[in-house]
């Protein structure tokens, strides 16, 4: 697709499916995640079904890695730290 422009705001979904935007030159991405959620998410436990959620997150944030422009809320950045897979698009 030739989209240019993507502004993202939602809560974090189940599951993403795999992007490619090549064309992306600019993007906002605020994916939030509920007060009870970041209580899970910080005690560890791999069985956690949020922790697993989270995991997902990467799929959606690599299909963005040739953006010229990524903004990022801080809640964003946090649920990015917890995904496994993120570490390696950053």
């Amino acid at each position: 697709p030739s989209l240019v422009y993507l502004e993202y705001s939602d809560f974090v979904a189940a599951d993403y499916p795999k992007v490619n935007l090549p064309n992306l030159a600019e993007a906002v991405l605020d994916l939030k995640v509920t007060l009870h959620q970041i209580d899970l998410i910080r005690e560890p436990d791999d069985e956690n079904v949020v922790s697993l959620r989270l995991r997902n997150v990467w799929k959606l944030i690599r299909g963005l890695r040739n953006v010229n422009k990524l903004f990022i809320s801080a809640e964003t950045l946090e649920v990015s730290c917890y995904s496994s897979e993120t570490s390696n698009v950053f």
